[in-house]
């Protein structure tokens, strides 16, 4: 059983060794998309890129971000025999929010709220809000040991490459 203060015995939620792997791989290409998207916009490519188009980039990231979310809590789902909630995120999260422990649930739901926005109604988030919600999420994962530490991923552009 999952205590509220954090994962009992410092065991991940995920109890599957492939699931959990196949997670933090989710997430480090998070992270490495987000890094990518920070170097190109710091290098300027060429200078042909607005501060809208640098907002939809990372608004494309939270997207990103909350797919891995999800894959997550339907690993948790299945292992821990939470109910079935079908294909929505929002019944998902619903379903898992008293069967695990949150560090901070009304952001996750917030940042839900505006990737649906983004990915419904074609709005562009600031970076800053995009940021944050990708932040917490990870955090999540910390809270959950689907990660041992926050990933630290840096670009940096050589030559007209990425590396």
């Amino acid at each position: 059983m999952l205590g509220r203060r954090g994962v009992e015995g410092g065991r991940s939620v995920i109890r599957d060794p492939d699931s959990l792997k196949q997670t933090q791989a989710g997430w480090h290409s998070v992270r490495r998309f987000q890094a990518m998207v920070k170097a190109n916009l710091a290098g300027g490519m060429d200078g042909l890129q607005s501060w809208t188009f640098g907002d939809a980039a990372h608004s494309l990231v939270l997207i990103f971000a909350y797919a891995v979310l999800e894959d997550c809590l339907r690993i948790i789902q299945d292992e821990q025999q939470i109910p079935t909630t079908g294909p929505s995120l929002q019944k998902l999260l619903k379903a898992c929010k008293p069967k695990i422990p949150w560090k901070n649930f009304g952001v996750i739901e917030a940042g839900h709220a505006q990737r649906n926005r983004i990915a419904h109604e074609q709005h562009i988030a600031p970076r800053a809000e995009s940021w944050q919600y990708v932040d917490a999420i990870e955090a999540e994962l910390l809270g959950w040991r689907v990660l041992d530490a926050p990933l630290q991923v840096e670009y940096a552009i050589v030559q007209g490459k990425l590396e």
